[in-house]
């Protein structure tokens, strides 16, 4: 993927963008026919011939290995999740991929599993790729502290999906049951967006220290006013290159917040709770996470530090909830993968070793909401309903449709303990994935090159894919 994508999907992981209309693109090496529509899909038409015979005795291992699912709707039981959960085993982290953001079969599918999770092995933690301050006003409706509306609605639009409501929804009437000892919690582990943290946390200095509460706002007053996510205000200047004096200006306020806590601490807890001492703490390290991300100076750098700070929330999350807890983590694949260099997946497996099972998602063909990008014309063309045809050639899904099963999952360790096809299975080769940014005039630069058994421990494969719910 090339360097002004990344850019692109670093500015927009949190934004939404209202659709324009598309024009004809065509890019080198096929031609793409793009259609203004927020409901037609819009396919993109490319075509390159296979160049790679996949060995006959892959084919064999995985059609072997294979199962079938009857659906990926939630409420309909188990019974053919079974080998799932055995393979699951005793882990405590269970983490789930998705290629797209924007497919309704990877988020039905995740809550089918969730509920599963739930109410067959223990979990009470859903964590996802959103905001700290954000999930945790959804963690309120569901444990039913609040009423009204889902606050899911009040998510930006390809964040708020029908899928992830009805989810949202479920956890909740869950809850409310009362059979249920232990309630689901719903939690996010993101950084990016320091707006409601420092709200969050303004609250509750004004419930344990209104003396100082004047001071704290003094103290954030630089990373309100230059510490900016460029999706949020594109126009603001870059808090990267904002120089020297000012950004020590404003980490000496974040650390004299944070000096405040430390001096404070008996007084705070004893006029809140330890409990909720630590919880307001930690939303102190989380803007100094902020600030430290808005000063990348490289895109690679930036999604390096996001992801080593989202592994370290979820680390904080899981101590919190005790050493029984057991949590589901939802993100894109690229976040969760056990191989991904510093990505957090890489880090979470160093942490959690054997008690963390990565499971990927992965489809051969189908329709998804995205935010359409074009590298010819280097501009934003939209959110809409855009549709990729075959597989690259080559790639995994290329040799995943072999299965010939329209829907199934397989469980990919056996994988590394295949000595007569090790070189085959253990050569990197395209994977698509693209979170909610897609490359409308190159299809290849919505991919990168994976090792399925380095990866992912588990993956569920879908033939054919469909728009996620608005």
């Amino acid at each position: 993927m090339i360097l002004t994508m990344k850019r692109f999907l670093l500015l927009l992981l949190a934004t939404t963008i209202a659709s324009t209309c598309l024009t004809t693109c065509a890019p080198t090496g096929g031609a793409v026919s793009v259609t203004a529509s927020a409901t037609t899909p819009i396919e993109i038409k490319t075509k390159v011939p296979t160049t790679e015979a996949v060995p006959a005795e892959a084919i064999l291992w995985l059609q072997n290995h294979a199962l079938p699912l009857d659906t990926t709707e939630p409420s309909h039981g188990c019974v053919d999740l079974q080998p799932m959960l055995a393979m699951i085993g005793d882990a405590r982290v269970v983490a789930l991929g998705e290629a797209t953001h924007g497919t309704h079969e990877f988020l039905e599918m995740k809550h089918r599993i969730l509920e599963c999770l739930v109410t067959e092995k223990g979990f009470t933690i859903f964590a996802m790729e959103a905001g700290w301050s954000e999930a945790y006003r959804i963690n309120a409706y569901v444990q039913a502290w609040s009423e009204g509306l889902n606050p899911a609605e009040t998510l930006p639009t390809f964040m708020s999906s029908g899928e992830l409501r009805g989810m949202i929804e479920w956890m909740r009437q869950y809850n409310l049951e009362e059979r249920v000892a232990q309630k689901v919690s719903f939690r996010g582990f993101d950084m990016q967006f320091g707006d409601l943290i420092i709200q969050d946390l303004l609250a509750y200095i004004a419930s344990v220290d209104p003396d100082n509460e004047s001071q704290v706002r003094t103290s954030l007053d630089c990373f309100q006013a230059h510490v900016k996510n460029w999706s949020a205000d594109p126009a603001a200047p870059r808090y990267s290159q904002a120089g020297a004096a000012i950004q020590t200006l404003c980490r000496q306020g974040l650390e004299d917040v944070s000096a405040l806590f430390e001096k404070n601490q008996d007084m705070y807890e004893s006029r809140s709770s330890p409990i909720a001492f630590v919880a307001a703490y930690q939303l102190v390290i989380l803007l100094m996470q902020n600030e430290k991300l808005m000063a990348s100076t490289t895109d690679e750098q930036a999604i390096r530090v996001r992801d080593q700070f989202m592994a370290e929330n979820i680390a904080w999350l899981l101590e919190q909830a005790g050493p029984g807890a057991k949590m589901v983590i939802s993100a894109h694949n690229g976040h969760v993968a056990r191989a991904n260099g510093a990505g957090m997946g890489k880090f979470l497996a160093d942490l959690l070793g054997d008690t963390l099972v990565v499971i990927g998602t992965g489809f051969g063909q189908g329709s998804f909401r995205a935010i359409g990008y074009s590298n010819q014309r280097g501009t934003a063309l939209g959110y809409s309903v855009y549709r990729q045809g075959a597989p690259l050639p080559d790639s995994q899904e290329a040799f995943l449709s072999h299965a010939g099963l329209p829907l199934f999952f397989i469980d990919l360790r056996p994988m590394r303990d295949d000595h007569e096809l090790a070189d085959w299975f253990f050569e990197a080769r395209w994977m698509t994935g693209f979170g909610m940014v897609y490359v409308v005039d190159d299809p290849s630069a919505n991919a990168s090159k994976v090792v399925l058994p380095e990866a992912f421990d588990l993956l569920f494969f879908f033939e054919n894919t469909s728009p996620s719910s608005r």
